[in-house]
């Protein structure tokens, strides 16, 4: 018989989780984002919040890092990692992402009607 077993904290948030084939445990930071995570095969990340709770930072054990930018809107407009991936996105005056590149050359275009609704999406490959 498998059990699953959740416990939560004085704020009940999972603190941690449990059944047969997985577990992993959940840290919160002062403002209620998860800041840091251990899974069961010793795996585990960090997390660095903005004010409004957007992931701005993160690193995990295996050494990956990614940094994020965000605007006044709260849009994601740049991301960098520590494989060298790096994007930027734009934005219209509805928050509709309406292009993104990398620095690998790649762009996406989208095109929005006027319920906002995708029209029309390309990219040049």
């Amino acid at each position: 018989m498998c059990k699953e077993i959740k416990e939560y904290d004085e704020k009940d948030r999972l603190i941690h989780y449990k059944d047969c084939d997985y577990e992993t445990w959940t840290e919160y930071s002062d403002n209620g984002c998860i800041y840091h995570v251990k899974k069961y095969n010793g795996y585990e990340y960090w997390n660095h919040h903005d004010n409004h709770g957007r992931v701005i930072y993160g690193k995990d054990s295996y050494g990956y890092e990614q940094w994020n930018e965000f605007d006044e809107k709260g849009n994601l407009i740049h991301f960098r990692d520590s494989d060298e991936k790096e994007s930027w996105y734009e934005y219209d005056e509805n928050n509709n992402r309406i292009h993104s590149r990398n620095n690998n050359g790649f762009e996406e275009w989208w095109e929005y009607n006027k319920n906002n609704k995708m029209k029309l999406y390309s990219h040049n490959r």
